[in-house]
């Protein structure tokens, strides 16, 4: 996995995907509030931050194509 720099005025974040051979599988996005830390089998986990700072953990589904 690999995040793209972000753009000013971004609401998302973009991340490239990669196989075990450096194949590119495709591309994801997350909320720009949204720090990933770890992804096991479909699921992506984080840290949301909101408007105050307050921390929270999140899971996403990640669904393929």
């Amino acid at each position: 996995w690999v995040r793209l720099y972000p753009r000013v005025g971004d609401t998302t974040q973009q991340w490239v995907v990669f196989d075990e051979i450096g194949a590119t599988q495709g591309t994801i996005s997350f909320p720009r509030e949204f720090d990933l830390r770890m992804v096991q089998d479909e699921t992506a986990l984080g840290v949301w931050r909101d408007e105050f700072g307050v921390e929270s953990v999140r899971a996403y589904r990640i669904r393929g194509p």
